[in-house]
């Protein structure tokens, strides 16, 4: 998931505790996104 981010320009956060849970937080920039969704066929 991190490398995938990183290709599209933006970051990810993973942070685990036991007991807790695990919080996976991405941030991709919109105009990127929008265009790896376009390459992939996947609209955008």
């Amino acid at each position: 998931m991190i490398e995938r981010a990183e290709l599209a320009g933006g970051r990810c956060r993973i942070e685990g505790a036991p007991g807790r849970g695990t919080t996976v937080e991405c941030w991709l920039p919109l105009e990127r996104a929008d265009d790896l969704l376009a390459d992939a066929g996947g609209g955008g």
